[in-house]
């Protein structure tokens, strides 16, 4: 388990864009490797992801990052589209229909607890493990609830809930980690297709049924294999 939480570290190191690491920097990257381990109880779940993140929930006051955050996963091929238009303008305003309004990011995040709670009070099937996994990724990302570190602390919360089902944790190196913001995009579009804004609001509401929940988990299946094969990798290495 020692070297597991060495690659962990390390994986977690390398998304710093500064090469000379400092002290500070290993010892954040070795904490995020060590915390998901902490997690005893999940009724503390919220507890711990607020103190493995310093960054506030969003408010009105950073919207605009909240939006430079979300169009990074909107996918355009050119810097000007056919009719001269700016893409960047383009993208500004194509995320306002990809936005959850800040005042409900709290209220939506805390339901997506009251979700993982109640789904991971019992011991999964693999297969139903791979779709929770795959829905509170995809769910995380459109709540966006922190300001920064939100895929961090996505990866730290899918590791302590991997090992609350006694498998190993996974470490993701950038290869993954692009590939995963590959698929993320590709969703995106599909989801946008059924009604982004309605699906939305189903955040807000789990009772909120539409075109797109309906359809969630066929379209969240590229990031079900995605983690079936992560996690798979990582089960042969604990056999051998």
């Amino acid at each position: 388990m020692k070297n597991l939480i060495n690659e962990i570290a390390s994986c977690e190191l390398l998304r710093n864009k500064n090469k000379d690491y400092t002290d500070d920097d290993k010892n954040k990257a070795r904490y995020f490797a060590t915390k998901p381990f902490e997690i005893f109880d999940l009724k503390d779940l919220e507890t711990h992801l607020l103190k493995w993140n310093s960054y506030l929930i969003y408010n009105d006051a950073n919207l605009g990052q909240y939006a430079s955050d979300i169009i990074h996963f909107i996918d355009y091929d050119d810097e000007i589209d056919f009719a001269g238009n700016n893409i960047d303008e383009i993208k500004l305003q194509h995320s306002q229909n990809l936005l959850i309004e800040c005042e409900k990011k709290e209220m939506c995040f805390n339901l997506l607890l009251d979700r993982i709670k109640l789904k991971f009070s019992r011991k999964l099937s693999f297969q139903e493990l791979i779709k929770e996994i795959a829905i509170i990724d995809y769910r995380f990302f459109r709540i966006h609830p922190f300001e920064d570190g939100n895929g961090r602390t996505t990866r730290m919360l899918i590791n302590a809930l991997l090992i609350n089902q006694s498998y190993n944790p996974v470490a993701v190196n950038q290869k993954m980690n692009e590939e995963k913001i590959n698929i993320t995009k590709k969703i995106n579009e599909l989801i946008y297709v059924f009604d982004m804004g309605t699906y939305l609001k189903s955040l807000e509401n789990p009772f909120y049924k539409t075109k797109a929940t309906e359809s969630e988990e066929l379209l969240l299946k590229p990031l079900e294999n995605y983690y079936k094969q992560l996690i798979k990798v990582k089960e042969q290495e604990k056999t051998l």
